[in-house]
């Protein structure tokens, strides 16, 4: 069972968007998204971010 998603190649926009009330990402930007409350993200650096739970699934809507 992948306990991540490859978000790699997803049709994307540049736009910046809120994850968490202290992050601001790039969409184009996530390589990975990893399953849990809220979850986390990993970007192109490899820096892993978590994601708020009021708005993971705005959030996942997004790869929909």
């Amino acid at each position: 069972h992948t306990r991540y998603i490859s978000v790699t190649g997803v049709p994307t926009c540049a736009l910046p968007i809120c994850i968490h009330p202290s992050f601001l990402v790039n969409m184009n930007h996530i390589t990975k998204y990893f399953k849990g409350q809220g979850g986390e993200i990993e970007m192109t650096d490899k820096t892993v971010i978590p994601v708020a739970r009021a708005k993971k699934e705005a959030f996942l809507k997004l790869f929909r």
